[in-house]
């Protein structure tokens, strides 16, 4: 595949060419064909050297074939990286590395160690038993987690557990800082903002087109910790969007 991307001063080698800047980096593909996974908890991580991802004369295979050979990139904080190429030629498995869905044949691809990771699945809310508006919410880890700490805190302060008012103060802290008050407005502004009518919001996700269905695969990752993360730079949000305009 090629990369594509709006920065000269860019040092670009190996079977990939580049394109803009924005925040949060960005990675999309314009590829047709491997299944991907939905987490991105094997994200591989280690020293980027103030970069967002790279990767060190990367090999990636597909059974006896090789899609990139000898691949070098280096993704910046705000950076927005196009891949683009025919079908079949790689852009979808090298997003699945840096997700960590698979590993890399040889070299090394390396994303930031605090980066919040955010994927954009092909396939995206194909097969979803929940409705539009639970679909939207259901990778909001970090809002579930933060109400879970107040609510344990809570809990700790009404058993009269030792350090439980520290705990709770710290909670409350932490609910704050990421809106946990705001969380429903946000959900409506990007579900809106994408065009759905508030009587949508409790439509099943099954019974969308593929274009509705991409759009709540868009709201979810945008809700996501990477999508909705406050931190700027190599602790920001990274999101991976593997044909983000597809069927639109």
């Amino acid at each position: 595949p090629r990369r594509v991307r709006r920065r000269d001063a860019a040092r670009v080698s190996g079977s990939a060419s580049r394109a803009s800047r924005a925040a949060p980096a960005r990675a999309a593909s314009a590829d047709a064909s491997v299944d991907t996974a939905s987490e991105t908890k094997d994200v591989p991580r280690g020293d980027t050297a103030g970069a967002m991802m790279v990767l060190r004369d990367v090999r990636l295979t597909v059974g006896d074939r090789d899609l990139l050979v000898g691949a070098n990139l280096r993704v910046e904080p705000g950076e927005v990286v196009g891949l683009v190429g025919a079908n079949g030629c790689g852009k979808s498995t090298l997003l699945r590395a840096v997700c960590g869905a698979r590993d890399v044949d040889a070299g090394a691809l390396l994303v930031a160690q605090n980066a919040e990771v955010g994927y954009l699945e092909q396939t995206a809310v194909s097969g979803s038993k929940l409705t539009v508006a639970e679909e939207a919410r259901s990778r909001m880890t970090h809002v579930r987690d933060a109400e879970r700490a107040l609510k344990d805190a809570e809990a700790g302060i009404a058993a009269g557990a030792k350090g439980a008012e520290s705990a709770f103060l710290a909670a409350q802290e932490r609910w704050e800082a990421m809106g946990g008050n705001s969380v429903e407005r946000r959900v409506a502004d990007v579900l809106s903002g994408l065009g759905f009518a508030r009587e949508a919001w409790d439509r099943p996700c099954a019974a969308l087109s593929g274009g509705w269905q991409m759009r709540v695969a868009l709201a979810r990752l945008l809700l996501s910790p990477a999508g909705d993360a406050a931190k700027e730079g190599i602790t920001g949000g990274f999101l991976l969007l593997d044909e983000p305009t597809n069927h639109l």
